[in-house]
Order: structure tokens, then C-alpha cells, then sequence
């Protein structure tokens, strides 16, 4: 792979929620507050305790990534896939999942991701109005190659865009993992 840019590289990571086995996650005892700034997070209790969303699958079907927010639960499989990439500015938080009342799913991490880059060319996306340099809401987008040129590859394998950090890209390396 090249450490230049080139957009075919490069990954939007999308939760696919047309399964109806696939749970949506929502914070539950924990509060989300802190997931939503790209600073890093020191005091946390830990486990995590998150929820399933409604509707609640009736046989859930637990992919090693799930939405949450701007963050992201991540299987135990995943979490050694990207300490093994070494990627920069990612947190990860040991979860527990309320399945039902009393059972619960453990195993799984909360991934807090710290790498945002302003990577949206500007002049070629879909969505809502720029205002101030930042898009809310994306349909659609290129990402700014000249910027990430600048950017040394293993700072751009993994990372949140800053125009929305719901979206979160990732680099053919990784993937390949």
C-alpha cells in the first residue's frame, strides 16, 4: 500500500441494521457525555453499562462492532486487531451489555476514538449546510486528499471525520487484519 492518499483505501464503517437480529445499543447507567468530546477520558468506572435500544432482538446477533453514538462497542477480536495496529488517540473501555433484566453480555469494549481529522473536501459532499467548517449532517462525500497527504499514514489509518465524528473511517491495513 502507498502512503499517499488514494480514496480507494479507505472505508466509511457502517453498522448494517437491515438483520432484524441486529441490536442497537444506548447508554444505560453510563453516561455518554464524555464519548462526545475528542479529548481523552481518565476517570471512568469501569465496566461500561450499556443497553439494547428498542426493539430488542429477540435472537441478537452481536457483530464485533456496533453503534453507539459516536462511539463504537467492539468485540474482544477487534480490540486486539487495533492494539495490535497501534493506532493513535483510541480508548477502549470494558462494557457490560443488558441483554434482559437479568442476563448480560460481556466481552465487548467501548471504543473512544480521540483521532479526528477535518478530512471532508468541502466542495464535494452531500448533506446539510456548511456552517463554520462543519457539515451535521453528511449524505455523501470525498475526502480532502490534499489534507491527508499532509498527514503521515499510520495517523490516518483509523479516525473520526470532524464535520460529523459519527463517521468513522478506516484504512485497507486494517481491514486486511
Amino acid at each position: 500500500m502507498s502512503t499517499n492518499f488514494n480514496p480507494e483505501e479507505y472505508y466509511v464503517i457502517r453498522v448494517d441494521y437491515s438483520s432484524e437480529h441486529i441490536p442497537m445499543l444506548a447508554w444505560g447507567e453510563t453516561s455518554s457525555r464524555k464519548f462526545l468530546k475528542a479529548e481523552k477520558i481518565t476517570d471512568m468506572e469501569t465496566p461500561l453499562k450499556i443497553e439494547f435500544d428498542d426493539p430488542v432482538p429477540k435472537k441478537p446477533l452481536m457483530n464485533d462492532i456496533l453503534e453507539l453514538g459516536s462511539s463504537y462497542a467492539i468485540s474482544e477480536k477487534l480490540k486486539q486487531l487495533l492494539e495490535k495496529a497501534d493506532l493513535i488517540n483510541l480508548q477502549y473501555f470494558p462494557a457490560t451489555i443488558l441483554k434482559t433484566k437479568k442476563a448480560v453480555i460481556t466481552g465487548n469494549y467501548i471504543q473512544h476514538g480521540r483521532n479526528v481529522i477535518p478530512a471532508v473536501d468541502k466542495n464535494n459532499y452531500e448533506g446539510s449546510a456548511v456552517e463554520d467548517e462543519k457539515i451535521f449532517e453528511i449524505e455523501g462525500f470525498t475526502l480532502d486528499a490534499d489534507l491527508l497527504n499532509k498527514i503521515p499514514l499510520h495517523d490516518r489509518l483509523f479516525f473520526h471525520l470532524a464535520e460529523n465524528r459519527a463517521d468513522t473511517i478506516i484504512h485497507q491495513n486494517i481491514v486486511d487484519e
